[in-house]
């Protein structure tokens, strides 16, 4: 007969793997090698650059009091 079966605390159960889980989740997202880690890292801060250099770029600038926004879109 298994703890839940016997209406043991499956609260305690829950708390108690999920530290394991949340450790196997973050392994297999997450390189391991250096190599590997030093291009993951790389690659993000370059891709975060390009998106806050893009968000910049698309920020429209601010009328003047009376004038009309400029549209940006289609």
């Amino acid at each position: 007969m298994s703890l839940l079966a016997a209406g043991g605390p499956w609260w305690a159960v829950l708390v108690l793997s999920l530290p394991g889980a949340v450790a196997v989740i973050v392994r297999s997202v997450f390189p391991q090698e250096s190599a590997d880690r030093l291009a993951w890292w790389r690659e993000r801060r370059l891709h975060r650059e390009r998106l806050a250099g893009s968000r910049s770029t698309r920020a429209a600038p601010s009328a003047a009091p009376g004038e009309e926004q400029p549209r940006l879109g289609p």
